[in-house]
């Protein structure tokens, strides 16, 4: 499993909410001007806006969604995101998809995604989910491409509080097309 860190997806997708809300005063948000430069926005697709980070082998490039729906209250819940993210690893462009939930998980629980009738499970590392392997990844997006809605279902390290939140995947193959560019 060679997945980034977490803080390393907190960055990217604090960095995505910031742009996908077009907010100026990037200051506030933790993330330093010059940081927020080398972000660019690539255009939105339906319910999903593609991002650009980096050139050459250091570039990553990834869609972000928000949830339509959100069951299940947790105490200070930020903001969730589904994102996929295309990135170089070890010299080859890799595609990810990663559930930002905004409240860290229960320590060694997953995470259930359900897409028509197809499931799977995530594992949980922090406020991020992700699949075990490259092929739950491809099998994943996918089932992304050919469905409608998306369910994530986690459970909150604090109090054990279940959530679900829905996702539209209206855009989703389009914004996939368009990251699909990035190190190529």
């Amino acid at each position: 499993m060679n997945r980034p860190s977490a803080s390393a997806f907190r960055r990217l997708a604090m960095a995505a909410v910031v742009a996908a809300v077009g907010l100026v005063a990037l200051p506030a948000t933790g993330v330093a001007p010059a940081q927020a430069q080398e972000i660019s926005l690539l255009g939105t697709f339906g319910d999903w806006t593609a991002f650009k980070s980096g050139s050459g082998k250091a570039v990553s490039c990834w869609i972000a969604s928000a949830p339509k729906q959100r069951q299940g209250e947790v105490k200070g819940r930020g903001d969730a995101r589904v994102m996929v993210n295309r990135r170089n690893s070890g010299g080859r462009m890799v595609t990810e998809v990663s559930v930002f939930a905004g409240y860290a998980y229960k320590p060694g629980s997953e995470v259930a995604v359900t897409i028509g009738g197809n499931n799977f499970s995530l594992f949980t590392d922090g406020e991020t989910a992700w699949a075990r392997d490259a092929d739950t990844d491809r099998k994943l997006l996918d089932a992304m491409r050919a469905g409608a809605n998306m369910v994530v279902k986690g459970t909150a390290r604090e109090g054990s509080v279940s959530t679900t939140d829905t996702y539209s995947l209206s855009g989703v193959t389009a914004g996939m097309s368009e990251i699909a560019k990035c190190g190529s």
